[in-house]
């Protein structure tokens, strides 16, 4: 790994930034990417599949630490910090591809996410998680197997254990994939349920369909500065 640039510090009222961040796997997938998000924002990045909008929420989070560049979450740069770090310090995540505990409820799913996301314990931490699942309109399936739950309720999921962390940021990774309109519709009036709550929102998706559905801002995803040849990168 290239040393990080010197970092600059964001504006004042900046929830999180990235600045000249870049990954590869061989191929260049993500370069120089710079982004800053305001608190209390609602963004929406746009683009085809395979050039790096899943790859820069796994930078930020800290799931994949990048080659170079800095991130930072307000006033704090966290380019250096485990993922379990930076998700205590607010930074709520969910995946294209639910990944519920398998052999656990719903409920329990979004314990893990209170226990080792916020590091509640005890009552705190059930009281975290059944407000997570209320928060999705999960909570009368809290204690069916999460392996049962249809697809949406499965996105809910992934949500509920994110809110179960009590992040201020909120990253959506394709949340709406593989959703009818209807159930499209459902996910977006949540989020913005949560938005009104005062979480900021970076959402990823490969289709306009959904952001635009809330009227969000949604940049189209730099393809030829993420991929060097315009195709999706792998």
């Amino acid at each position: 790994m290239t040393a990080p640039a010197a970092a600059r510090e964001p504006a004042v009222g900046t929830a999180f930034a990235v600045q000249g961040v870049a990954m590869s796997f061989g191929a260049t997938v993500v370069r120089d990417v710079s982004l800053r998000v305001t608190e209390g924002e609602a963004i929406g990045i746009v683009g085809p599949n395979g050039v790096g909008k899943s790859t820069l929420l796994d930078i930020i989070t800290g799931e994949k630490q990048a080659k170079a560049g800095n991130v930072w979450l307000k006033d704090q740069e966290i380019t250096e910090l485990p993922a379990r770090r930076r998700c205590a310090l607010g930074l709520g995540r969910s995946h294209q591809i639910p990944r519920p505990f398998g052999g656990l409820t719903a409920l329990e799913n979004a314990l893990v996410g209170a226990f080792r996301g916020s590091d509640l314990k005890g009552a705190d931490a059930t009281d975290a998680a059944v407000l997570a699942l209320e928060r999705v309109g999960l909570v009368d399936k809290a204690n069916l197997n999460a392996e049962d739950l249809g697809l949406l309720d499965r996105k809910r999921l992934e949500l509920a254990r994110a809110l179960a962390t009590n992040p201020t940021v909120l990253l959506l990774d394709e949340i709406a994939g593989g959703l009818t309109d209807p159930k499209s519709a459902s996910l977006v009036t949540l989020l913005k349920e949560l938005h009104g709550s005062g979480v900021t929102i970076l959402w990823v998706e490969h289709v306009l369909r959904a952001p635009c559905s809330w009227s969000i801002g949604s940049p189209r995803w730099p393809s030829a500065r993420s991929s060097p040849t315009g195709r999706p990168a792998r």
